[in-house]
């Protein structure tokens, strides 16, 4: 491609010497750097480890799950007689094997689980606390 010694460049040998790869003209040039931007561009986003819930999960759940296992052992606790008072221990017992059955053994269900029963046993102590307290109290009246 000379001419009198001269060398004449053209977009066609350009493409045919560097494949289409180079930035010295024509099209090759701007399909090089339009994959330079894609390949440098950042990563999309991932935030990795999520602290706040996703969706409509709102942290309090967590927390009146476990409200709603003290309030019911604290009634059973106080109302009801002998051993009878532990049966609420059985919710979370409950609700604990069907979340093993279905997620498997997993250390977050096993810990929930103790965790659920630990604080359903405290409100049956409560409960039977303000049972005796009453009863201790109707027993010993005091006049005014």
């Amino acid at each position: 491609m000379s001419a009198g010694g001269a060398v004449i460049p053209s977009d066609l040998a350009d493409n045919i010497l560097t494949g289409g790869s180079s930035s010295a003209g024509g099209s090759g040039g701007l399909q090089n750097r339009r994959s330079q931007v894609r390949v440098l561009a950042a990563p999309p986003y991932n935030p990795g480890f999520v602290l706040r819930p996703a969706g409509n999960q709102f942290v309090v759940g967590g927390i009146i799950a476990y409200l709603l296992f003290f309030i019911a052992g604290v009634g059973f606790g106080y109302a009801a007689v002998g051993k009878w008072r532990w049966l609420p221990l059985a919710f979370p017992l409950v609700l604990g094997l069907f979340a093993l059955f279905k997620y498997g053994p997993d250390a977050s269900v096993l810990i929930r689980l103790i965790v659920a029963l630990v604080i359903t046993a405290l409100g049956v102590l409560v409960g039977t606390a303000i049972d005796a307290r009453g009863e201790r109290a109707s027993g010993n009246p005091q006049h005014a």
